[in-house]
């Protein structure tokens, strides 16, 4: 008698624990179904795939702006201002020409 009474509350508790935890299973599932739920999940994944696009971007962007001024000549260097006629003369750079005021620009 007292065997079956055992097994018989064993089965009641087995089973009230197995629909415990269904439960909480299935209302974990809802909530992730919930519609909020589901919009803040899409915002995150936006957002990582927006971030890593644009990381991706400026790594694409910088590459070709480094192909792009491997290929273009660097710019002239300035002419220096003359000295004038007090100071010391120093030989002008190559390409610039002498000027008879002592600067560009005076």
């Amino acid at each position: 008698m007292f065997g079956r009474l055992r097994w018989a509350a064993m089965g009641v508790l087995a089973g009230a624990g197995a629909s415990l935890w269904a439960e909480r299973k299935v209302k974990a599932a809802l909530a992730r179904c919930a519609p909020q739920e589901v919009v803040s999940r899409q915002a995150r994944h936006w957002s990582t795939a927006v971030r890593t696009a644009v990381g991706e971007g400026r790594d694409v962007m910088r590459q070709r702006e480094a192909e792009l001024r491997a290929r273009v000549p660097p710019p002239p260097q300035p002419c220096a201002p003359q000295p004038r006629a007090h100071q010391v003369t120093a030989p002008a750079r190559p390409g610039c020409p002498p000027s008879a005021k002592g600067g560009p620009g005076r």
